[in-house]
């Protein structure tokens, strides 16, 4: 038998409060359903508004800078590596460098009484990933970067030169203040070709530095400027 139909007349007042519960009663599985969908989209529409947009760390402030000069802390302080290095922007999140540095030859007093002299020397690139922000402002970095490593001894009227490679990859934080002032620290490991020492005709000079002769770990300090 069929159940009746019942038509509401245009000026028929509706009971929307007890619509729910008659819908419920009838049609159970309809309501758990229509109830389910309501409620996963209040939590969406929730999140949505609590969390931040995914790019955020990725876009590029008012003031963004493109470039940053630094010099090594800890390689001066120690006297084996005076670096400076120069990073451009390449993207929202990416910076490549170049650098040189001065990396020190230790000779005896007897050697530098006889006026022998030696030196060490490395030219490089980099390139720095930031994970937490856009490039050239404070995060977390990801740094890898190659050179090339020279030395040379003289004494005596002779001269030695050798070359070498090195590879190196580096994790930390950059700090950059508001008025420029970057402050960065980061662990990693580096590995070279270059040997421990340079010698000629008797003479020889310990070479200084990371990434002499295999691997080794490395820790960074430097201090700079962006703009």
């Amino acid at each position: 038998m069929t159940p009746p139909i019942h038509t509401l007349a245009s000026d028929q007042p509706i009971n929307l409060k007890a619509l729910p519960v008659g819908l419920m009663k009838q049609k159970p599985l309809y309501s758990f359903a229509l109830c389910s969908i309501l409620g996963a989209l209040c939590i969406t529409s929730a999140r949505a508004e609590a969390e931040p947009p995914k790019n955020v760390a990725a876009a590029l402030p008012n003031n963004a800078k493109t470039i940053s000069i630094r010099i090594t802390l800890i390689g001066i302080i120690l006297g084996e590596n005076h670096q400076l290095s120069i990073d451009i922007a390449a993207g929202n999140r990416v910076t490549v460098g170049m650098f040189g540095s001065y990396r020190g030859a230790k000779l005896s007093q007897e050697l530098l009484d006889v006026g022998s002299s030696a030196w060490s020397n490395e030219i490089g690139m980099s390139l720095d990933y930031y994970l937490t922000g856009s490039r050239l402002t404070s995060s977390w970095i990801v740094s890898p970067q190659v050179g090339l490593t020279f030395a040379k001894i003289e004494h005596q009227d002779d001269t030695n030169s050798i070359a070498g490679f090195r590879a190196q990859l580096t994790a930390g934080r950059i700090s950059v203040m508001p008025f420029g002032l970057t402050i960065r620290s980061a662990l990693g490991v580096t590995y070279g070709t270059l040997p421990t020492s340079v010698a000629v005709n008797g003479a020889e000079a310990t070479l200084k530095g990371p990434g002499i002769a295999g691997w080794g770990f490395v820790a960074q300090s430097d201090v700079g400027w962006a703009f």
